[in-house]
């Protein structure tokens, strides 16, 4: 039994692969959701419905640990009160273009959700922008790769999955080599002097 095979001989174990992939990388996990439902593996709906549970888990699951950390008030020790005042205005006047710029900006995405729990942002109004966004940004991604995929995968051959698969292996590595490649530059080099 190959691996398309095994995916695809338990819809679920596929979905719940999805599901925590997007815990990683959300956009990903949309593409390998589509090339998925191009190759028969899982069916359509399953694919973007597992992402669209785990983008909805993830992002709530930011939100409550932004506001835990209020709650707890271990946080509060190293913010004043006027601070987070002037912050949760600051935010709820901007929410909109900040909720928007996190989903597309690499790496702000879990600052700007976990600082939405932490200043109180209502929890209903953060959850419509952030599904909202990511409804039209995913399906769009889903769309394209669903739609036009079919045609990419009889170019390619009955192992088209194997793209999809190098497709995800770049949006993961490229992202973590430039991130690793950051903090190298960041981290101060030793001087190997002799004495």
């Amino acid at each position: 039994m190959n691996f398309e095979a095994g995916l695809g001989a338990n819809h679920w174990l596929a979905a719940g692969a999805l599901i925590l992939a997007t815990f990683v990388l959300e956009d990903a996990a949309t593409i390998t959701a589509g090339v998925l439902a191009v190759g028969g593996v899982i069916p359509a709906p399953i694919a973007l419905g597992s992402v669209y549970v785990g983008i909805i888990a993830g992002d709530a699951g930011l939100y409550g640990i932004g506001r835990a950390a209020i709650k707890l008030g271990w946080a509060q020790r190293f913010v004043t009160a006027e601070n987070l005042a002037q912050g949760r205005r600051w935010l709820r006047r901007r929410l909109i273009p900040a909720l928007i710029g996190a989903r597309f900006t690499p790496g702000m995405r879990l600052p700007t959700f976990l600082a939405s729990g932490f200043l109180r942002i209502s929890f209903w109004r953060f959850f419509a922008v952030i599904m909202s966004v990511a409804a039209v940004w995913t399906t769009g991604i889903f769309a394209i790769i669903y739609y036009f995929g079919p045609v990419v995968a009889e170019a390619i051959g009955k192992d088209a999955w194997i793209v999809g698969v190098a497709v995800v292996s770049l949006s993961f590595g490229i992202p973590l080599y430039l991130r690793i490649r950051a903090a190298r530059k960041r981290t101060p080099v030793e001087s190997a002097e002799a004495p």
